[in-house]
């Protein structure tokens, strides 16, 4: 078939060593946890600026080898850490724990409030590498599940994408907000790019509805460009015959196994146990997921929207079956 399903997503990963970005992940992600508790500790214990700058070099280094032989050492972790949720919650236990703790030193007297600096630096770096990790480790797990060709695929072009930027168009709006009130009117440099996030969030939303033709017409995007099929914006092209370029978007590939969504550095894989019902309208491909949120995709961007679906449909059921 093909494929291996999550649960023995092992004997799939074992034969596999990790690769040099999972090594280097892990490396520099004990090594920034390993470097925060040296600084505060050194801090706690009174030491000095240059006693802990010393200690820094040697920590980072220590915790970044033994980080990437911990992993080599751990066959399949990177592909089992994508399967999902609670799996991946296990890389943010560790800057949950910093964060914690900075909040708990910050409230407490007895222990120097430099040590703050320690956790909170620990809290924010390993929370970084953390979300870097998540991706990959998706992305691997996509390709351990699935190593067959596929058997369709299209373009991916949510339909909630105009909704998702309006909501942070109007987080940015809030926040600005909040500042210009806090502050008697006064935006500052901080406040210019919180604007400046806010009118390009409800731009790109705009653009979301206004490019494509959802009503099989002539898109709302061409009533305001000349009548021209494409014209250079900016170094990148627009359409305004009612459609948009589908070159760069995500996709979206059926295989034996279930779905991958291919988002261009990332690729996350969905088995069939964990999709439910599959509609195609004149608006848009839905695939349901009852404890996420669903797959919703454009029709206007499918060549074929009855042949996927159709393949999606059979590929599901057959998966299923194989269970």
């Amino acid at each position: 078939m093909g494929y291996a399903p999550a649960s023995s997503i092992e004997s799939v990963t074992s034969v596999e060593p990790p690769d040099v970005g999972a090594v280097a992940v892990a490396g520099v992600y004990v090594g920034v946890a390993v470097t925060a508790i040296v600084i505060a500790v050194g801090a706690a214990a009174g030491l000095s600026g240059a006693a802990i700058a010393t200690s820094v070099t040697t920590a980072f280094t220590a915790g970044l080898v033994a980080g990437a032989i911990a992993i080599r050492r751990t066959r399949g972790i990177a592909e089992r850490l994508g399967q999902g949720w609670p799996w991946l919650g296990a890389l943010y236990l560790v800057p949950a724990g910093f964060a914690i703790a900075t909040l708990l030193v910050s409230s407490t007297s007895t222990i120097p409030g430099h040590a703050a600096v320690g956790t909170a630096i620990g809290a924010v770096g390993t929370g970084l590498v953390a979300l870097g990790a998540t991706p990959m480790a998706r992305t691997r797990y996509a390709r351990a599940a699935v190593d067959d060709d596929p058997i369709a695929n299209a373009p991916l072009f949510s339909t909630t994408q105009a909704r998702n930027w309006t909501i942070v168009g109007l987080v940015f709006v809030a926040i600005g907000g909040v500042q210009f009130v806090s502050a008697d009117g006064a935006l500052g440099g901080v406040g210019f790019w919180v604007a400046a996030m806010a009118l390009y969030s409800i731009a790109m939303a705009w653009w979301s509805r206004a490019a494509v033709r959802l009503d099989h017409g002539e898109s709302r995007l061409a009533r305001y460009l000349p009548d021209r099929t494409r014209r250079s914006v900016l170094g990148g092209e627009w359409r305004t015959d009612g459609r948009i370029d589908t070159d760069g978007l995500p996709t979206l590939a059926v295989h034996d196994a279930g779905l991958v969504v291919h988002s261009g550095y990332h690729k996350r894989f969905h088995p069939w146990t964990s999709i439910g019902d599959v509609t195609l309208s004149d608006d848009e491909l839905r695939i349901e997921r009852p404890r996420w949120t669903d797959i919703r995709c454009h029709r206007a961007v499918i060549d074929d929207a009855d042949a996927l679906y159709e393949s999606i449909e059979a590929a599901r059921r057959e998966g299923v079956n194989a269970q």
